[in-house]
């Protein structure tokens, strides 16, 4: 019977380290399990990535008036000041920022619908019967008033024959003084007057 405790105990030994690689193989599951967990959670935290979009590095001149306001306000930082090495390193922390979307204030998202939204909700409102200032058709209706006026007040001086004598005296002119740039002499047959 000694060899028969002998088996069982090899046969015990043997369970024992199946059960031994069954537990390690569980652990390591549960150790990998855990892992995805802890590696979900943040990203859980980070459920607001791109909910404003997402920008990337060659975004820097579509971006260029929003990324400037938030480094004048923001950071402090004179964007005259700075070189394209600095710039570009603010410029990921602001895409960071943008992407995240932490960034402090709407207008640091998209400049012109922020001024769009201040500059309506701060215009006075029309009220019933009365009319809206259009500045264009204010300028429009100033400009036809100038050009009636104009020419209202415009008398001719000089008739159609006597403009063009003029033209061709002015003409004779510049002839004139073309010759005695090349140094030649102009011909007093010319009749170039010199009133």
């Amino acid at each position: 019977m000694a060899g028969a405790d002998r088996k069982e105990s090899k046969k015990d030994r043997k369970d024992r380290k199946r059960s031994k690689k069954s537990k390690k193989s569980k652990s390591r599951k549960e150790s990998k399990s855990k892992k995805s967990k802890e590696t979900k959670k943040p990203l859980a935290l980070t459920s607001q990535y791109g909910a404003r979009g997402i920008i990337t590095p060659a975004d820097i001149f579509t971006k260029d008036a929003e990324f400037r306001a938030w480094m004048m306000e923001i950071k402090n930082i004179s964007t005259d000041s700075i070189d394209m090495r600095t710039t570009k390193e603010l410029f990921a922390e602001y895409m960071e920022d943008y992407n995240t979307a932490t960034l402090p204030h709407e207008k640091f998202y998209d400049m012109n619908a922020w001024d769009r939204a201040t500059r309506g909700a701060s215009a006075p409102s029309a009220r019933p019967g009365e009319e809206t200032i259009d500045f264009s058709k204010d300028e429009e209706q100033l400009r036809s008033a100038s050009k009636g006026s104009r020419l209202a007040g415009v008398q001719l001086m000089y008739t159609a024959d006597e403009l063009a004598s003029l033209r061709k005296l002015q003409e004779d002119r510049i002839a004139a003084d073309r010759l005695r740039k090349m140094g030649f002499q102009p011909k007093d047959s010319m009749g170039v007057r010199y009133e």
